[in-house]
């Protein structure tokens, strides 16, 4: 059996299980990548809230990062939260030595329990300066929206410079989601799937880790988008309530 493809997964701890670094890691692992994790920024939260967050000292966030590239290569990149200034921009320029693989950047501006993580100030570098540097970018309307202080998609796709974009939940109504995929300001494709009844912790980060891995299986970016879609779905329809109140994607 040939040797895993590795993917380097950014982003935070959720001592829940449900969301961020624990989310990536049981995504790549359950579609037979490896992942190689590196935590951004501490939380405190639960399936209801979350109640403190800190940034790790980006001495280690730098160490870690050399010594993986001394000793491993990795076939992907996945960014998700990255709650600070200093980090955000060490990672712009850390991106600019991968050009040659798959970075996918899944912009977190607050948790699906409505804590903010980003502010406007912050926001900007995403926008400027990791956004240009995504194969795929894979924001939520509402991140979206706010991201390109935008009314309209439309709009925003003028100044949001990924190469491809998925925007989940574009379009809503009552008993369905429409995600839409974009090359620049063209529409590629649109996802439709029944909307689920309950609420869910993690649904972002498995869905941006899943195209991650499809990125590389499949090289298209529909089929990526639509299998990573489908394997997300998936894991919604068997999600566990694992505390009091969000579900938790069954990712295994």
């Amino acid at each position: 059996m040939p040797n895993r493809k590795n993917i380097l997964v950014i982003s935070g701890l959720d001592p829940s299980g449900g969301a961020g670094i624990s989310a990536d890691i049981e995504t790549i692992h359950s579609l037979n990548f490896r992942a190689l994790p590196i935590i951004t920024t501490l939380t405190s939260q639960n399936t209801q809230t979350v109640s403190l967050s800190s940034p790790v000292d980006i001495k280690i966030i730098d160490s870690q990062l050399k010594s993986l590239m001394d000793d491993i290569k990795f076939d992907g990149i996945k960014l998700g939260l990255l709650a600070d200034k200093t980090i955000m921009e060490y990672l712009s320029d850390f991106l600019d030595q991968h050009k040659n693989i798959p970075i996918v950047v899944d912009p977190i501006l607050k948790s699906s329990s409505g804590n903010v993580f980003i502010n406007e100030n912050f926001s900007s570098i995403y926008l400027d300066e990791l956004i240009p540097k995504a194969t795929i970018a894979t924001p939520n309307r509402e991140e979206f929206l706010k991201l390109t202080r935008s009314d309209k998609i439309s709009d925003g796709l003028k100044n949001f410079c990924s190469k491809y974009t998925l925007i989940t939940s574009s379009v809503e109504t009552e008993d369905r989601l429409t995600h839409q995929l974009f090359n620049g300001e063209r529409l590629l494709k649109e996802f439709h799937f029944e909307k689920l009844p309950n609420i869910y912790h993690g649904s972002g980060c498995t869905l941006a880790s899943a195209i991650a891995c499809f990125i590389l299986e499949e090289k298209d970016i529909i089929r990526a988008c639509g299998a990573a879609l489908d394997y997300t779905y998936q894991t919604l329809l068997n999600a566990e309530k694992v505390g009091k109140m969000q579900f938790h994607p069954n990712r295994i």
